[in-house]
């Protein structure tokens, strides 16, 4: 019996000790350069999103009994959305945190979920903290919806849709993460929307600019659950925003106005997202076609163009055969009825006859098209 509680005794000092270790004297917490509640600050959490080629710091803060612990090796894994790992080890500086640095890299076969974990053995005791964030642009143009035809000299309607990955202010994210080597950033808070209308021959025909509108920061949504939520779905991650976490789109509508210079023919909407400052890209852009002509209003038409089909030819001239020798009402005298055949249409020079005269003014612009 004696010897049983012994046992008993050793294994709760053990399990204390343990929880003592791990729950109390030692604490770490990995996260990034984000401000509280966005860099992960805290156990196993998840930071807000980060664009393409931005240098991320994962900073690990080591801890005993409340004081940092420095001088120890931190090993970071990371592991990137398309499965590959990469390893670093960092050491802890005199306020106890490591800090480790690296760029993302451009491709979007690396954007979706990354997963960092970092560990720091203690006296034999190995603690760690894993951090989830999101890589891709933090704010891309996801659809534009223009009329399938429009008229050179008036106005198209425009609609753009975007959405974002980030709970943050995209245009803060970019203050933040772009900085010149004073520490000054390098945008200056704006995010601008580009609207820009090229022609068949990719002559500029219009151009809108509109500096965007967005809700500075979201906290409708658990950004714990937004985070893991894309990185299950990252492929569909548009169409899930849009369905799951409406409040991340905004839908911009414009005019803008079309020059009457433009060339008939296929036009590209091309929508841009940057700054107003050195003009740096959020996203790709977005584009859509439509087809540009001349509205009935601004069309130069021949008149001899009887059957208006752009064109003067073989079918006007059998509109005037049609009706040859025909007169209109009141001709020779008034109160006659008008001839059988007669056509007004026919009657080019409105002499209230259809003659050689008309058919003279046809054949003068044969060939011709508007």
């Amino acid at each position: 019996m004696g010897r049983e509680l012994t046992l008993f005794l050793i294994v709760v000092v053990c399990l204390a000790s343990n929880r003592s270790v791990a729950g109390y004297e030692i604490y770490v917490d990995l996260y990034t350069q984000y401000l509280l509640p966005w860099g992960g600050q805290g156990l196993n959490m998840v930071s807000d999103a980060f664009p393409p080629e931005a240098v991320v710091e994962l900073r690990m803060n080591v801890t005993f009994q409340g004081d940092g612990v420095p001088g120890k090796p931190v090993s970071y894994m990371i592991k990137a959305p398309n499965g590959e790992t990469y390893s670093a080890v960092a050491f802890t500086q005199a306020d106890g945190i490591a800090v480790f640095e690296y760029s993302l890299p451009s491709s979007e076969d690396y954007f979706g979920q990354w997963t960092a974990k970092a560990s720091v053995d203690i006296a034999g005791t190995m603690v760690s903290d894993t951090l989830y964030f999101l890589m891709g642009w933090l704010v891309e143009v996801v659809k534009i919806d223009a009329p399938a035809i429009a008229y050179k000299g008036e106005t198209m309607g425009v609609t753009v849709m975007v959405a974002r990955i980030c709970m943050q202010d995209p245009r803060n994210i970019m203050n933040m993460l772009l900085k010149y080597p004073n520490g000054c950033p390098k945008t200056d808070n704006d995010l601008l929307l580009y609207i820009t209308v090229t022609d068949e021959l990719n002559q500029p025909v219009a151009t809108s600019k509109l500096n965007m509108t967005m809700i500075t920061e979201l906290g409708v949504y658990d950004l714990d659950d937004f985070v893991k939520t894309m990185g299950e779905h990252w492929m569909d991650h548009v169409d899930v925003i849009l369905t799951q976490y409406s409040e991340l789109a905004n839908v911009v509508i414009n005019g803008v106005p079309i020059s009457p210079w433009s060339f008939s023919g296929n036009a590209k909407i091309r929508a841009n997202l940057i700054t107003n400052c050195l003009g740096i890209s959020y996203c790709p852009e977005g584009s859509k076609y439509a087809y540009l002509k001349s509205s009935i209003s601004n069309i130069v038409t021949y008149r001899t163009d009887l059957n208006k089909d752009e064109t003067v030819n073989i079918e006007d001239l059998l509109i005037v055969f049609k009706a040859y020798g025909s007169h209109g009402p009141d001709v020779p005298n008034l109160g006659d009825p008008p001839s059988e055949n007669w056509n007004p249409i026919a009657d080019v020079n409105k002499d209230n006859w259809v003659n050689i005269w008309d058919l003279c003014e046809v054949a003068k612009d044969y060939g011709k098209t508007v």
